[in-house]
């Protein structure tokens, strides 16, 4: 079993570095079956750095997302989070990796998740924090 960081998935989706993306690809194509560990806090990273610094919109999230998850050679231990937090943003229009912060904290039992941030609030798993 191999770790795999945010910076490689970063690699395979941006193709900003030929080389990169090249090594990178060749790994994940040559691997083992469900030998390459994908977590959640790499997936909340992923999501982050995609719309930011490659101005990736909520559509290019998803696929990439989707690319990760159907990949054979690929585990993501938090699967279900992950599509759960997809369709969740669909329904609320929120972030995916809000809604992925909101899932992780829900399932530590927490009633809600206090948030600033008004396009994460709503969600069901938000609460708006009036300042």
């Amino acid at each position: 079993m191999i770790g795999l960081d945010t910076n490689f998935l970063v690699r395979l989706f941006a193709r900003d570095d030929a080389r990169q993306f090249a090594a990178a690809a060749r790994l994940v194509d040559e691997a083992p079956r469900r030998s390459l560990t994908v977590g959640l806090i790499v997936i909340v990273e992923l999501v982050w750095t995609l719309q930011r610094a490659y101005s990736f919109d909520k559509m290019q999230i998803e696929i990439a997302l989707q690319r990760l998850t159907e990949h054979p050679n690929l585990l993501l231990p938090h699967l279900d989070f992950v599509r759960e937090a997809v369709h969740r943003s669909r329904e609320a229009g929120a972030d995916i990796a809000d809604c992925l912060i909101g899932l992780v904290n829900r399932q530590a039992a927490c009633s809600t998740t206090m948030t600033f941030d008004v396009r994460a609030a709503k969600s069901d798993l938000f609460t708006l924090l009036p300042s």
